[in-house]
């Protein structure tokens, strides 16, 4: 029932790693997520938390790992385990016991969670306290760590940043695994489009329905999406984005219940993850013939993207030190030319454009986003201002997206959104592209 994957060599190397950066007389308190209910007694499917699986690859809800680390330089590392108890073992299941725990995560010392509020009231003299209070409502124990050291909790996020962003050769092998799940998934996609509407009914025949269209539907997609992705072990990474026609100028669109016609563009962004390790690939399909403007439109981001990763790839190259903000700076320098050029503001220079951030109605996000055990792995504004390194995961995702309503744009562009992602990993001699 419970296998080891990383090793416990790994995980005891990573939790030295976390204690070394600790500052000193502190506690570090990282919780399993707890069970999320959906409706009434039906639950959300369980997700743990990134922190405490990277620590202890344990997959189950309300335990809770501990590190100390004294005024003298002295640690410690206690795992405190949610026992189940007689009605939670017929409905769920037995948890993992204290010897499990000992074999899976390599912590010796185990306690009850009953325990724990002993343990930190014990500890109570501490300086700083590493707590994610942004995400208490996942954690039981929040409000004991709340109560118990108030204004010395700090976030843990600065902390983890300085691990889990350089990837070990592990973590990049699932993020390669999970990246070609993906591209197989956004093949097939491709191929169900190719010469549509002609292959739908491929798609749709056996499935229940009276109306028997010929066309798709976004939950068509969605469908093939979820399915190769359980097909292959994975799970998804977030809810599948498809977005056909003016469904595409909403960045996080997630209904995926329209009808997918001829003649609009559809944009899908989809991730799934592998050991709870993610991808994330966005792409923007013609379906059958499109206009010129939107051809255009989905050539320019393409060219974007591309100027994008040939500026990282020379940055890298001429070993200048840059991080996801200089790359963002430099996306918003061609997306204003851009826009100047497609005819958007012609009542605008380049400088106006660019200093009144006139260009965030029809570009409202970062180019850039760091990959792992999160989508957005551990973004702040420290890590947006990190310089990049070696074996670092990174998204590169240009988009254009307008606004349906616009009146104050050509009418031949409204309702048209485009975005395209990849994802890629820092070499020593270069970027590698994972999702093509």
């Amino acid at each position: 029932m419970y296998s080891s994957y990383f090793g416990v060599d790994l995980l005891k190397l990573r939790r030295l790693k976390v204690l070394d950066l600790m500052s000193l007389n502190s506690l570090a308190v990282f919780p399993a997520t707890t069970r999320v209910l959906r409706n009434l007694d039906v639950e959300f499917k369980f997700r743990q938390d990134s922190n405490f699986w990277y620590l202890t690859q344990i997959f189950e809800p309300d335990h809770v790992l501990v590190l100390f680390k004294s005024a003298d330089n002295s640690s410690e590392e206690i795992l405190f385990l949610s026992f189940s108890n007689e009605e939670e073992v017929v409905w769920v299941g037995a948890s993992i016991d204290e010897e499990q725990a000992k074999l899976l995560s390599g912590v010796d010392q185990i306690c009850d969670i009953k325990d724990l509020s002993d343990y930190l009231q014990s500890h109570n003299s501490v300086s700083t306290v590493y707590f994610e209070s942004k995400l208490s409502h996942l954690y039981p124990c929040a409000n004991l760590v709340l109560e118990v050291f108030r204004d010395r909790v700090v976030s843990p996020l600065e902390l983890m940043s300085n691990l889990r962003l350089v990837k070990d050769d592990l973590e990049i092998q699932l993020i390669k695994q999970a990246c070609q799940i993906n591209r197989y998934v956004f093949e097939q996609i491709s191929s169900l489009l190719e010469d549509y509407p002609s292959k739908a009914s491929s798609l749709t025949t056996y499935k229940l329905r009276r109306d028997h269209r010929q066309q798709l539907k976004e939950s068509d997609i969605e469908a093939v999406i979820l399915y190769v992705y359980a097909q292959n072990e994975a799970d998804w990474s977030f809810w599948p984005i498809v977005a056909s026609g003016s469904n595409a100028t909403i960045l996080h669109y997630t209904k995926n219940n329209a009808e997918i016609l001829p003649g609009n563009l559809l944009l899908v962004d989809s991730g799934c993850e592998v050991k709870g390790y993610a991808s994330d690939i966005t792409r923007t399909f013609e379906v059958g013939q499109v206009s010129e403007f939107k051809r255009l439109i989905l050539t320019t981001v393409e060219q974007i993207q591309q100027q994008v990763i040939d500026f990282l790839r020379q940055s890298w190259f001429n070993q200048t030190r840059i991080s996801l903000i200089d790359l963002q700076e430099y996306t918003v320098n061609l997306v204003c030319q851009v826009l100047l050029d497609l005819g958007i503001f012609p009542n605008h220079s380049w400088e106006e454009i660019r200093e009144k951030q006139l260009y965030k109605k029809y570009y409202p996000h970062k180019v850039a986003h760091f990959l792992g055990l999160d989508v957005h792995d551990l973004r702040s504004d420290y890590t947006l201002r990190m310089p990049l390194v070696k074996n670092m995961v990174l998204t590169i995702e240009p988009g254009l997206y307008f606004p349906v309503d616009d009146l104050q744009i050509p009418k031949e562009f409204r309702g048209v959104g485009v975005r395209i992602e990849d994802d890629l990993l820092i070499t020593e001699s270069g970027v590698e592209i994972l999702t093509r």
